[in-house]
């Protein structure tokens, strides 16, 4: 479940959400940037919102990404988000359907990678820089810059 709550009527003795929307899942990670909402829940579903009309998904998807979902950003521009997941992978998605072509998944947060066994860190955080660069943050203790238009690190 989600709820939107109005913080000036808060303070109230009986305050009650504006609205509410049913999820298929558990909620993992959630962003909002402009008129845009991204939720990632269990079962690798992201949900796609438009805010001026909440009451339904404008996009719903299934991650790019093999396992759980645990963080998600959205893009400066509003034309997609990022998508980081527990076994150090990120993936790009946009939200339009002709731009399908433009996603695309990378690793990152990995010691050892050319190992047999390399050892992997979730993506804890994705922050994105209003020109559209991003930095990931690991749970290797490490941070790292990226271009996605680029498809490269910086």
């Amino acid at each position: 479940t989600l709820k939107f709550w109005d913080p000036a009527a808060l303070p109230g003795p009986n305050p009650q959400p504006l609205a509410t929307l049913q999820l298929p899942d558990r909620v993992y990670a959630m962003d909002i940037v402009g008129c845009v909402m991204v939720v990632a829940t269990a079962e690798r579903h992201l949900l796609v919102y438009n805010l001026r009309n909440p009451t339904a998904p404008f996009r719903q998807k299934h991650s790019p990404l093999k396992y759980q979902t645990r963080c998600v950003a959205i893009f400066p521009d509003q034309t997609g988000f990022c998508v980081g997941s527990v076994e150090g992978r990120v993936g790009v998605e946009h939200i339009q359907d002709g731009d399908v072509g433009k996603n695309f998944a990378f690793k990152c947060h990995r010691h050892n990678a050319d190992a047999k066994d390399p050892e992997l860190y979730a993506v804890n955080s994705i922050a994105f820089h209003p020109v559209g660069t991003f930095a990931t943050a690991g749970g290797d203790g490490a941070f790292n810059f990226w271009d996605k238009d680029a498809k490269h690190r910086l």
